[in-house]
């Protein structure tokens, strides 16, 4: 059972409600000088509770003057584009919106296409299938296109074929082909505005000695 309360009010409260009794109480174990350093402790908690308290509540109130001035300045300013959007409708000039420095409505922002990214790591896994790890730098809306070619034992490169779109930057290949010399896979990026990154370069798996072999596809047909 707590000797003392815990919550803050009632902490500041009790501590100098005691130091007011100990001083005055006579044989207890405490010397002047402790009660009256228990007095001066609670007096500063009980002030720096209070300012914090207040600060708090300032913090409220200017949080919400914030939010409803921030509110009154939007609706302003989407009047006065809605202003500037009509009278360059009516009077067909185009150049009111160079005047004004403002973007057209609906003017497209291009989104570059993204950057090609990487096969990390390559491995068969204790099961047979075979794991790849991507890295890129992407936003979030980006995912991953995944392709497998098979080398049969022939030799012959069989076409290039769909594993999976995906937004991990980890994936299991589940259908990972048997009876087969070699296994490449490439990846890109694609945009949710269809966007798509160059391919990587054909990163394959002998099967075999499980190394991964790193080549495009000229360097293999060498």
């Amino acid at each position: 059972m707590a000797r003392y309360p815990r919550p803050q009010k009632d902490l500041a409260l009790w501590a100098t409600q005691h130091a007011t009794i100990w001083q005055a109480a006579a044989n207890i174990g405490l010397t002047g000088a402790q009660t009256a350093l228990l007095g001066q402790k609670a007096d500063a908690f009980d002030a720096a509770l209070r300012q914090h308290v207040a600060a708090e509540a300032a913090a409220r109130s200017a949080r919400q003057k914030k939010d409803v001035t921030r509110a009154a300045l939007r609706n302003l300013l989407t009047g006065l584009i809605g202003a500037i959007d009509t009278h360059a409708a009516l009077t067909g000039d185009p150049s009111v919106y160079v005047r004004a420095h403002l973007d057209a409505p609906g003017a497209p922002h291009a989104r570059p296409r993204p950057d090609t990214p990487r096969i990390a790591d390559m491995r068969m896994n204790r099961a047979g299938k075979i794991e790849l790890t991507i890295e890129a730098t992407t936003g979030g809306s980006a995912v991953f296109e995944i392709e497998r070619q098979a080398v049969g034992l022939d030799g012959h490169d069989g076409p290039w074929a769909f594993v999976a779109v995906t937004a991990s930057k980890t994936h299991v290949d589940t259908g990972t082909p048997r009876a087969v010399r070699m296994v490449y896979y490439r990846v890109r990026t694609r945009l949710t505005n269809g966007k798509a990154s160059e391919w990587t370069a054909p990163h394959g798996v002998p099967f075999g000695p499980v190394d991964v072999a790193c080549g495009s596809a000229g360097e293999r047909a060498a």
